[in-house]
């Protein structure tokens, strides 16, 4: 029999919540946070709609900076002490990290099913580190660091460095859409981002729902949903460069999220790439770097058991309860 541990990924708006063993991920449930108190509320609810004990291990990704024993969410008003809610539990082990140290976690577990080839090598250097971002709500960012015999996941804040344009053309819309003086990565690559570059080059004074315009550029009928996904890829691509050069990523970059899901069908025809291997003096190191896109639904559950030792089959089953 398999060891079961408990794992969640808690964002700002929807929880996640599952068992994971050997055999794979079972009894994935997403929950709205709004409609509970706590995060012990949360996983209360995961207990009564799946039935039975909890596991005595659990991991929890959430969705902010964890720098103790209190944690608490960048976009949501909550917070917990995690050897309060271990005791709470009753918990033999409770691991608390960040999401994306959780989408980091997961990157050695990939299936080649859970994954799309989108430039480079296919493989990339043994026991190098590998780099994971995603654009949602934010941007996150973090990497693994790889030896022959064991990997480690960093959560970092690059989502927060600043996003350097390459020509008028891009310093223009830049600072017509977010202002003058120093502009961070994650205001311009999260959807909202996104959302506020098709505003600016549609003269709109409000800016729609990003999934407005992933789908209207996916669809083609907008020029200036396609102009805008056109920058906002060609932007993506070369601060994804700039991560992989700062990472030493040369076991590859894999971008997560829902927002690249969604404009699959244009990623492979767009500036990405390019911009990715855009790097003048380091233009031949960064040709050998592998650039994916994770397409498993839910990496950040199979990262959270990775992280305790709890590695799972290759396949997820996305969980029930509405869409993101």
């Amino acid at each position: 029999m398999t060891e079961a541990v408990l794992v969640g990924d808690i964002g700002g708006t929807h929880a996640r919540l599952a068992r994971v063993d050997a055999t794979g991920v079972h009894d994935a449930i997403k929950l709205r946070n709004d409609d509970h108190a706590s995060m012990q509320a949360l996983v209360e609810a995961w207990r009564t709609r799946t039935g039975g004990d909890l596991p005595r291990r659990a991991a929890f990704a959430v969705a902010g900076p964890i720098t103790g024993d209190v944690v608490a969410w960048t976009n949501r008003p909550w917070s917990f002490s995690t050897a309060s809610l271990q005791r709470l539990l009753g918990f033999d082990e409770l691991v608390v990290l960040n999401d994306f140290e959780a989408v980091a976690w997961a990157l050695p577990e990939l299936g080649d099913d859970e994954r799309i080839h989108l430039g480079g090598p296919p493989d990339g250097a043994p026991d190098a580190p590998m780099s994971a971002l995603g654009p949602g709500t934010g941007l996150g960012v973090s990497l693994v660091v790889r030896t022959r015999d064991a990997a480690r996941a960093v959560a970092t804040e690059g989502g927060h460095v600043a996003l350097a344009p390459a020509d008028a053309e891009e310093a223009a819309v830049i600072t017509a859409a977010f202002g003058t003086g120093r502009v961070a990565a994650e205001p311009v690559l999260c959807g909202r981002g996104l959302a506020r570059l098709y505003a600016t080059l549609a003269g709109l004074a409000t800016p729609p729902a990003p999934e407005t315009v992933t789908v209207a550029a996916c669809a083609g009928h907008d020029a200036h949903a396609v102009a805008a996904v056109t920058l906002y890829l060609r932007l993506l691509g070369r601060y994804a460069g700039d991560v992989a050069l700062m990472h030493g990523a040369r076991g590859g970059v894999f971008l997560v999220g829902s927002i690249l899901q969604t404009l699959a069908p244009l990623l492979p025809g767009s500036p990405l790439r390019s911009a990715f291997e855009d790097k003048a003096l380091m233009r031949a190191w960064i040709r050998e770097v592998p650039l994916w896109q994770v397409t498993a639904p839910e990496p950040a559950l199979v990262g959270a058991a990775a992280a305790l030792g709890v590695h799972r089959a290759r396949s997820v089953t996305p969980p029930t309860g509405g869409t993101t």
